[in-house]
């Protein structure tokens, strides 16, 4: 009964437990996180998955707040989401990781673009067909006045120093078209997801360098964030990420309602949408739906694209390229954080639980062997028991027959006597002023050997111990003491040693049961002048009585001037 009531009790505080940790978490989830997403570049399909995630409330179902900020020229991402004024999120392309190799603290969370469509483009009347023709050129390949990395990188690739190139800054569509034509510049940053159509659309030709055919293969367009989101708000990372992930699914399985839905919101003139519909199509080339996940990173490729740098002396070393990929397979980063303390807390409690469980079980447990084992050996107690009381009682039978024996022959003994005195054999008459100190501790003992001393004519003193006879000894003298040898506490032997070393010279006569060989010695070395052995014969008696006489002294009694 009181196990049951343990175990409910605990199980109740468990789940009233839970339930508090679980109202207190979803307690504190805020109903929609206020986010602002930093585009790389213009309005277009480019995009078209954020404007998805957006319009078809796959932000909004992560309980997010998404700001779209259009790019163009003069915005750089990066600057934008490390000044964190209102950015947290941005799309950036090569870059992202030469930035991170840099020890800027970015993160990329997920690659749109499994190869990057960015390209040199030149026009076909130019003859400019390769990265060495360009050498002295002027070339627009800059923003804010950084170069853009993989272009960069393959020029390096190619063996050319960037020192040898004019470059400048790269302006939006149809600026750039409009600077080929007119010889300002000699070759114009852009995307093959687009410049191709819009170049043939004004009637030119053109010539495209491309990385990617000069060794250099890098992820395109890229989400990315900081250390500092990613730490302190985890489960809005992963809310992003999968949102993202879902608009781009929606956007490359529906591309003409995307389509539609940039020319009503974000329409531009220079993005028609024919070239919206071009753009489409270069695009799910590009990432590979079909054969990649969307968003898919893959480690060792990342890091190789980090070795090239360090091996085109773009960036020194790789030191910190560790922790530059978000994970979105990690089971802890991507839930609420107190989601994550709940199911821990949750955990600990029933951890608990079943310790308790174990604790309880086991106890029970325990105290069955417990009780089994008292219960056996009390059975074996008894049983024991049960068995030395016959043994004892068969003793005592035994004992008690012996007894009755001795007694009987006992007394016939003092009956004996008495008929000797009444006839006047020489005996001590009673009148004998003569003391006798007799040491014994049983009782029929006592009695008989009283009685024969009586009737002896001799008084004694009887004591049952030996501390009883050195205190009597102390206040009194006696003639004769007989010494039982067996005695409780300190014995005979001890006794007499005592007697001896206090100077008192009484002769001692040994009273001893057994008449065993060596008992005369070890009494007579105890300091012992004779011994007898019980029970007391009176013939014997009569002759330690008479050896002894002139020791005891004589008595001017006629009656006790001698033993017979």
């Amino acid at each position: 009964m009181k196990l049951a009531q343990t175990i409910s009790f605990i199980a109740c505080t468990v789940i009233s437990l839970l339930i508090c940790f679980s109202t207190s978490a979803f307690a504190e989830e805020p109903t929609t996180s206020s986010v602002t997403l930093q585009l790389k570049w213009k309005h277009k399909f480019q995009f078209a998955g954020y404007y998805a995630a957006l319009h078809k409330g796959f932000f909004q179902d992560e309980g997010l707040d998404v700001k779209l900020a259009e790019g163009g020229p003069g915005i750089a991402p990066i600057e934008k989401v490390l000044a964190g004024h209102e950015s947290f999120y941005g799309v950036e392309a090569g870059e992202l990781l030469y930035e991170r190799l840099q020890g800027k603290p970015l993160i990329a969370v997920a690659s749109i673009y499994q190869h990057s469509p960015a390209t040199l483009i030149t026009l076909r009347s130019a003859e400019l067909l390769t990265p060495h023709d360009l050498a002295g050129k002027n070339i627009a390949m800059q923003v804010k006045q950084k170069n853009i990395v993989e272009i960069a990188a393959m020029f390096v690739n190619e063996g050319m120093s960037l020192e040898a190139l004019n470059l400048s800054e790269n302006l939006p569509h149809p600026k750039g078209l409009t600077q080929l034509q007119n010889g300002t510049i000699d070759a114009d940053y852009g995307y093959l997801t687009s410049e191709p159509y819009l170049i043939e659309k004004a009637g030119e030709e053109a010539g495209y360098m491309r990385p990617l055919s000069y060794g250099i293969d890098f992820y395109g367009d890229v989400l990315f964030t900081t250390e500092q989101e990613l730490r302190k708000n985890p489960d809005r990372v992963a809310a992003m990420h999968r949102a993202v992930v879902k608009g781009w699914e929606y956007a490359l399985k529906n591309p003409d309602e995307i389509i539609n839905l940039i020319l009503e919101h974000y329409a531009l003139p220079e993005y028609p949408a024919g070239s919206l519909k071009y753009e489409a199509e270069q695009t799910i080339k590009l990432m590979q739906p079909d054969i990649v996940q969307v968003g898919h990173m893959n480690p060792d490729r990342w890091s190789r694209m980090a070795d090239i740098m360090v091996s085109l002396k773009l960036v020194e070393d790789t030191q910190y390229f560790d922790g530059f990929l978000y994970d979105p397979d990690n089971l802890v980063v991507g839930w609420s954080n107190s989601i994550v303390y709940m199911m821990t807390a949750s955990l600990l409690l029933l951890i608990l639980l079943g310790l308790g469980l174990f604790w309880l079980v086991r106890r029970l447990h325990l105290s069955t062997e417990r009780k089994t084992e008292n219960l056996h050996q009390e059975v074996e107690l008894r049983t024991i028991a049960e068995q030395k009381l016959n043994h004892y009682s068969e003793v005592l039978e035994a004992r008690l027959v012996s007894r009755s024996y001795e007694l009987a022959e006992k007394t016939k003994t003092v009956r004996s006597l008495e008929r000797q005195l009444q006839n006047g054999n020489g005996v001590f008459k009673p009148e004998s002023k003569r003391f006798v100190l007799l040491v014994e501790d049983d009782e029929l003992n006592q009695v008989v050997a009283s009685e024969l001393l009586k009737t002896l004519g001799i008084t004694s003193v009887v004591v049952d111990s030996g501390h009883q006879a050195l205190e009597i000894l102390e206040e009194q003298s006696f003639d004769l003491i007989f010494m039982d040898v067996s005695l409780p506490g300190i014995d005979g032997y001890e006794t007499t040693q005592k007697i001896r070393a206090s100077g008192n010279a009484t002769p001692i006569i040994a009273l001893t049961a057994h008449a065993l060989k060596g008992d005369k010695e070890r009494c007579l070395e105890a300091g012992m002048n004779d011994y007898l052995s019980k029970p007391i014969d009176l013939d014997e008696l009569k002759k330690v009585l008479e050896k002894w006489q002139s020791q005891i002294g004589e008595d001017t009694s006629p009656a006790t001037s001698s033993l017979y």
